[in-house]
């Protein structure tokens, strides 16, 4: 497929190729579902655990609903185990680091797709006197910069038309169809745009640059505090192969970002912050019998008068 994106970074973590889910490349044999029944969605919870002051990564003991997981010594992690959509409590904690809590919510997701949703951690040492914001509330819609998330998806999905805004008080929603093509049965990789860290209206060098510490600085390290994330909304990356069925073919994929869009208020200073939330990719596969999948491949051999016709024996598509 030829990549419509760019910008994009080469990070991938490599703990998802263990669940077999993530991967730059694939064994068809291994990966095409011969038994013409399209997958159930897939679900994750991924996310690094660091330090707060130095952001080196820590191995702490992170839970997922009732679910302990497994960090390696990059301090990344990635659940293995749900299976449906919903609400889930992820906590990090450490011995020496103050506890931390976050609640992220998996929305559906149709079969055939994959939904992640980023709980990332920066934990402060259990000596910390980080600064508590004295406001915490969603960004009313009115006052959401739509231009600057239009111009970060516009950046990343160079060249694909159609993309869908949503804006709503706390947050931004983006749908974006993306065509492609892939033969009848198999499996097609893609990379997408995936974004961590968080954007800040305040930055570090808003003030006085001839001070030893701007207050800039002093603000977005409270707001790092807060969030538990770093600073910086970074695309990085995510590829992922979405399975090949029996007698279907995939045409196309929608992509869907969720961002959230808070206001936070430290010394009296208030300023917005936006991170991803969730992100998801859904397929869409069109259905062929299997006489008209065998020709589309032979199509030399059309003398019974069914060569090459794709469209032929239904055209059901699965999507939201």
């Amino acid at each position: 497929m030829k990549s419509v994106f760019r910008g994009l970074s080469a990070k991938l973590a490599l703990a998802l190729l263990a669940v077999g889910a993530l991967t730059s490349c694939y064994e068809k044999a291994e990966l095409d579902n011969q038994s013409g029944n399209i997958p159930a969605a897939k679900y994750y919870i991924q996310g690094n655990v660091s330090s707060a002051k130095t952001g080196a990564a820590l191995q702490a003991s992170v839970t997922v609903g009732s679910l302990v997981q497994s960090v390696n010594s990059d301090g990344y992690y990635i659940t293995e185990d749900l299976t449906k959509d919903g609400t889930y409590k992820v906590s990090a904690v450490m011995k020496d680091y103050l506890d931390a809590v976050k609640t992220v919510t998996l929305p559906y997701t149709a079969e055939g797709g994959v939904c992640i949703a980023s709980a990332d951690f920066a934990l402060n040492g259990a000596d910390a006197a980080a600064e508590k914001a004295e406001e915490k509330t969603p960004t009313s819609k009115d006052d959401i910069d739509e231009d600057a998330i239009k111009n970060l998806i516009g950046q990343d999905f160079s060249g694909i038309d159609g993309i869908q805004y949503d804006f709503y008080d706390g947050g931004a929603k983006v749908v974006i169809p993306v065509p492609t093509s892939a033969a009848v049965g198999e499996s097609l990789p893609i990379t997408v745009p995936y974004y961590e860290g968080f954007a800040s209206t305040i930055t570090p060098d808003m003030d006085n640059l001839t001070k030893a510490v701007t207050e800039g600085q002093v603000w977005v390290a409270s707001a790092e505090a807060e969030l538990n994330m770093n600073y910086g909304l970074k695309n990085i990356g995510m590829t992922y192969v979405l399975e090949g069925v029996l007698g279907k073919s995939i045409n196309g994929y929608k992509v869907t970002i969720t961002f959230t869009i808070q206001t936070l208020k430290f010394f009296g200073k208030s300023g917005q912050v936006t991170y991803q939330a969730t992100w998801k990719v859904e397929p869409t596969y069109e259905s062929h019998d299997s006489h008209d999948s065998h020709d589309s491949h032979d199509s030399h051999d059309n003398h019974n008068g069914h060569g090459g016709s794709n469209g032929a024996g239904g055209g059901t598509s699965i999507g939201e």
